[in-house]
């Protein structure tokens, strides 16, 4: 699906994140959410269920959500308060407030799936679903809780007949029909995803069955996706979401040491991405979701430079943004189906 103004991009309100990928989240292929317990995966999921469901006046797509959770993580009134504490002139506390809060609720539409050969057979009988009711995104939440969980120590035995091989052929078609199902009907599809260290056994290869090798202590492990490289080739975009690492304290600018360490600071990393680079943005999570956090001092300077951009370039400049849209627009298009 295009939007009204054209874009094959989903914006997710977070604008570092959505500059980045060329005006948000990808249509027809799959985007990826990765991290670790309580990094916000979920939180996100919510945010970007609320944003679909909106008119596409206020920047949603005016349709419907099928979440599929297999974690059993979505929680309606986290939803609730999320979408009336994001939008609350739109969701307000009267009757056309109620009014607009029971059509997102009804919009959408939670399926509780217990078993990966459940996940394929509904995926299966989705395209009448996605018809009747309008659907405009598909989140599944999370794709490797129930391998992982049925496929444990993927890698004791060997060999090309092993549980590995039963595992990513099961991954290998689910990829397959949410791919199908992101082409078909030219809608964002986004997955969630756990995390791992390097060195576990999943993510090795049959015939890799030598003993990992370790890296130093002072280096410590390297935290990767799960599922491995067969998974990992089915993404078009993958986003990393974890907590804020002292790091990457160059990449901002603070003004106060209050500021430095808000205390439940996370960083969102684009690792792969047809289009943008390896971006990091920072954001917290607040009761009206996933939120960018962008420090006092970068917002005035932001300001002024918007201020003298504007006043030099009057003109020119909205003719030119909206051409660099353009060409990422179609330049991502024309890769996505070659």
């Amino acid at each position: 699906m295009i939007t009204e103004n054209n874009s094959p991009f989903f914006a997710t309100s977070l604008k570092g994140l959505d500059e980045a990928l060329g005006g948000g989240i990808p249509f027809s292929s799959i985007t990826e959410l990765v991290g670790p317990t309580r990094s916000g995966k979920t939180q996100f999921c919510l945010v970007l269920s609320i944003l679909t469901t909106l008119p596409e006046t206020m920047g949603g797509l005016g349709g419907g959500v099928c979440y599929i959770d297999t974690e059993r993580s979505f929680n309606a009134d986290r939803l609730i308060v999320i979408a009336e504490n994001r939008f609350p002139q739109y969701f307000v506390k009267d009757e056309q407030g109620q009014a607009n809060l029971d059509k997102m609720t009804s919009s959408i539409h939670k399926m509780d799936i217990t078993s990966s050969k459940e996940l394929i057979k509904r995926l299966d009988e989705l395209q009448e679903f996605i018809i009747e009711n309008d659907i405009k995104l598909l989140i599944v939440d999370s794709i490797g809780s129930l391998v992982r969980k049925e496929y444990q120590n993927p890698v004791k035995k060997c060999g090309w007949g092993g549980p590995l091989v039963e595992r990513n052929d099961v991954l290998l078609q689910q990829a397959s029909k949410l791919k199908y199902l992101a082409e078909s009907f030219h809608i964002p599809v986004v997955v969630t995803n756990q995390v791992i260290t390097r060195n576990q056994s999943e993510t090795v290869l049959p015939r890799e069955c030598s003993r990992p090798i370790k890296k130093s202590r002072e280096e410590g492990p390297e935290i990767t996706a799960a599922l491995g490289n067969t998974w990992a080739h089915s993404v078009t975009t993958r986003i990393m979401m974890n907590k804020f690492h002292i790091r990457n304290l160059s990449n901002l600018k603070f003004t106060t040491l209050n500021d430095l360490f808000p205390p439940n600071l996370q960083e969102l990393t684009i690792i792969k991405s047809p289009i943008a680079a390896n971006i990091t943005i920072y954001y917290t999570i607040e009761n009206e979701g996933i939120v960018e956090f962008i420090s006092s001092e970068n917002t005035e300077e932001d300001k002024q430079q918007e201020e003298e951009i504007d006043t030099e370039a009057t003109q020119n400049q909205p003719l030119n943004k909206k051409k660099r849209k353009s060409d990422v627009a179609e330049w991502f298009i024309s890769a996505l189906w070659a």
